[in-house]
């Protein structure tokens, strides 16, 4: 359901001073979503790959033992999952002009809940919840002295798969800023776009503690994002020939610690692309059916070749925010019918 306000201004005054067009303010009332989603093919069938070795984790059930013997480790999918649910509400408030041109502005503050979230959760986790992911955990029968100190027989296999961890809640804004500005030479639109993320919070399982994962990197568990995020762009466009350069922004966040413990700081970083497109049909032979909607473009991802900084992960470099290729360029060709 949307509500829409519209204002309008009109100055107008003799000797050219200043007449300001017609503007429109739409505001949008909260809304609200509700979701479902089906687990995805690789997490419900396809092979499970073992492998074994010493994993020197911690076993509470063993009075902290640490687990220095072979343990077989199976991942892969788990036909036990259930689908992800959830709800959503936003708001957002638009400020632009009628025409083409002049300021265009938006701003949306909006929350997101998933319950049932599917992910492969951390070792450790696993070990220490035995009771939260059925079957994760296999040991051997407890021996004699096990029992007389109350210890439950030593791990033989971790079933590491897919599984419902819980909750998650996001909670964040989103604001779009753009002026388009006619000239003698064409149209050029600045723009910023920012995403500013104020709440990650996930749960093993309903009822159980929060751990947050905002600004702080992680392999395992139900995601995490970096607090900040941004793009800043200029494009221009005069007649059939447009170009736009972007600037891309991560902000700050801790490295990941499910390798080796540190602090680590990533992020607070720009990445660069560029595009060139010319609409050569229009150009050339606007009155031709078969080339009249032909085009051809370049455009480079990472102009400046910039490299992904360093971070524990074990590629070296965070795969879920940097590409590792440099600069990139794009040709391409074609028209359409």
């Amino acid at each position: 359901m949307r509500l829409e306000r519209r204002t309008e201004m009109k100055f107008h005054a003799a000797d050219g001073c200043l007449m300001v067009s017609q503007m429109r303010i739409s505001r949008y009332i909260p809304g609200y979503g509700k979701s479902y989603a089906a687990p995805q093919l690789e997490q419900i069938a396809g092979p499970v790959f073992t492998s074994s070795g010493p994993l020197n984790l911690v076993d509470p059930f063993r009075g902290n033992e640490l687990a220095t013997y072979p343990i077989t480790i199976a991942s892969g999918p788990n036909l036990n999952l259930k689908p992800e649910t959830g709800d959503s509400f936003a708001l957002k408030l638009e400020y632009r002009n009628d025409s083409d041109h002049g300021l265009h502005a938006s701003l949306t503050w909006y929350t997101v809940n998933i319950a049932n979230y599917i992910g492969i959760p951390q070792l450790d986790a696993l070990v220490s919840n035995p009771a939260l992911y059925s079957g994760a955990i296999i040991r051997a029968p407890a021996t004699p002295q096990d029992q007389q100190q109350g210890f439950l027989g030593q791990i033989t296999q971790i079933n590491d798969l897919y599984y419902n961890y819980g909750d998650l809640h996001l909670a964040g804004i989103d604001a779009d800023l753009g002026y388009a500005l006619e000239t003698p030479i064409g149209q050029f639109t600045p723009s910023v776009a920012i995403a500013e993320l104020h709440r990650w919070q996930s749960a093993l399982a309903p009822g159980s503690p929060a751990i947050n994962g905002l600004s702080r990197a992680t392999l395992f568990g139900v995601g995490w994002a970096p607090r900040w995020k941004g793009t800043a762009a200029l494009s221009w466009n005069r007649g059939p020939v447009s170009a736009n350069f972007a600037g891309r922004y991560t902000g700050r966040y801790l490295d990941y610690q499910d390798f080796v413990s540190n602090n680590h700081v990533i992020g607070n970083t720009w990445i660069c692309d560029a595009s060139v497109r010319m609409d050569i049909g229009r150009l050339l032979a606007p009155a031709s059916p078969s080339l009249a909607h032909s085009y051809v473009s370049l455009s480079a991802v990472n102009v400046f070749n910039k490299l992904p900084p360093f971070s524990y992960y074990y590629t070296w470099y965070d795969a879920a925010d940097y590409d590792p290729r440099g600069r990139f360029l794009r040709l391409n060709v074609g028209t359409r019918f």
